[in-house]
């Protein structure tokens, strides 16, 4: 996922470029048929990883295509290497443990990729340095009062969220650091558990026969209308919408639907990034405090909402290339603006110095710390919950559909998600 947020990056900050009022170094199309684009990075730990996706962008639509390549290669400074020759949708990715025999992973060594294209061609980065990561961060939220103005314009006192961030500043200020921030919230079905579960209604309705139709037509925002009492995969209010029994699956005509719910995962906000320069800070300070954001209060915290910050640190050359593409990112301009200029990234295409190729390969060491909102009264606002009349969508009978663009969707428990 970290991967696709830092292609994502990439992808945007070349779309913006023919809107900048600003003009500034960015590499542009060559005009040639396709552009390579490479984005990797290896992550010191035990084991160590190593991630590297390779892609083509056409020039018509700049949309990245990811291809197959002969082999993706890591080398250390003294050419000690191991090869990765098999992928997974375009990602090439392998554990490298203390106890490699091709290649040690150590801090304060430098490390280089080397990618074979199925023509032929080799592309190469520059050295990266391994830097450790400071370890005494922390992650905390704030809940206050705030007011907000509703659809029908009233002003409402309600709760609202902030997360705030706090790093120990690196004691060498060679050493600069990123935070990505990621959220992870529970969205059930339209059979929510509590509900599907709720055999009391259910049981009584079918022993007293009691009208389910006429109770929807007196309360359209009954939840009994959501539960589904004979198991048949629609709900009690479609299915007396349609006129058939809400206590007989034998007329529902479809296949009795899972319960379950489902963890999305994902980039609270894939443009806004998170640098920290140490040698830029005149404070004095030995924590560097930020806040991160503040999400919208809505169906997302209804079943707890989760967020993790992940700490890389990052050599000078790095940040700059993350700050240029904030930079870029930030700017507002028109089509008629000049365009923008040139800037780089550390890969060449050693075969063919003329071809251009996008991305970036960096070393780094992760920290994490985490943060749970519980579930609050206030606050839970079940989406499949909400007045669809009659008609909720496709994502309250199936949850695994759920979630943005890049979002990752599971409907199996995360070891960080509580157990009850």
């Amino acid at each position: 996922m970290n991967m696709l947020k830092q292609f994502l990056l990439v992808l945007i900050s070349l779309v913006v470029l023919a809107a900048c009022l600003d003009t500034i170094e960015l590499d542009v199309p060559s005009g040639g048929i396709t552009d390579i684009a490479i984005d990797g990075k290896l992550v010191y730990g035990e084991p160590s990883t190593l991630e590297v996706s390779v892609s083509e962008l056409f020039d018509y639509d700049g949309i990245p295509n990811r291809i197959s390549v002969r082999y993706v290669e890591l080398v250390d400074e003294n050419e000690n290497s191991t090869r990765v020759i098999s992928q997974d949708k375009g990602v090439y990715s392998k554990d490298i443990f203390s106890n490699d025999p091709d290649i040690s992973i150590s801090p304060d060594k430098n490390y280089k990729v080397r990618i074979l294209l199925a023509n032929g061609d080799m592309i190469e980065s520059n050295f990266q340095n391994l830097k450790r990561v400071p370890r005494n961060n922390n992650l905390r939220q704030e809940s206050f009062r705030k007011m907000f103005e509703d659809d029908d314009g009233q002003i409402l006192d309600r709760l609202a969220i902030r997360f705030i961030a706090e790093n120990e500043v690196p004691s060498d200020k060679t050493t600069k650091l990123k935070l990505d921030v990621l959220r992870t919230y529970k969205f059930s079905n339209l059979n929510l558990g509590s509900l599907r579960s709720e055999v009391g209604f259910c049981l009584t309705a079918g022993v007293r026969r009691v009208g389910i139709c006429d109770l929807l037509k007196a309360e359209p925002n009954n939840p009994a209308g959501l539960f589904d009492c004979d198991n048949g995969g629609v709900s009690n209010a479609i299915e007396c919408d349609q006129g058939t029994n809400p206590l007989d699956s034998l007329d529902d005509g479809l296949p009795t639907l899972e319960a379950r719910s489902c963890y999305i995962t994902g980039f609270e906000n894939i443009t806004n990034l998170k640098l920290y320069d140490p040698a830029k800070d005149q404070s004095g300070n030995s924590v560097y405090v930020q806040d991160l954001f503040e999400p919208s209060i809505d169906f997302k915290f209804a079943e707890g909402y989760h967020i993790q910050v992940i700490t890389e640190t990052l050599n000078e050359a790095t940040y700059n290339y993350f700050d240029k593409i904030e930079e870029i990112i930030s700017l507002t301009g028109s089509m008629f603006d000049p365009p923008a200029g040139r800037v780089s990234g550390n890969m060449i295409n050693i075969t063919n110095e003329e071809s251009l190729v996008y991305g970036f390969f960096y070393v780094t060491e992760q920290d994490t710390v985490n943060s749970f909102v519980e579930p609050d009264r206030e606050i839970q606002d079940f989406f499949c919950l909400r007045d669809f009349m009659g008609m909720p969508p496709e994502t309250c009978d199936d949850c695994t559909v759920w979630g943005n663009q890049g979002d990752d969707v599971t409907v199996i428990r995360p070891d960080f998600w509580p157990k009850n």
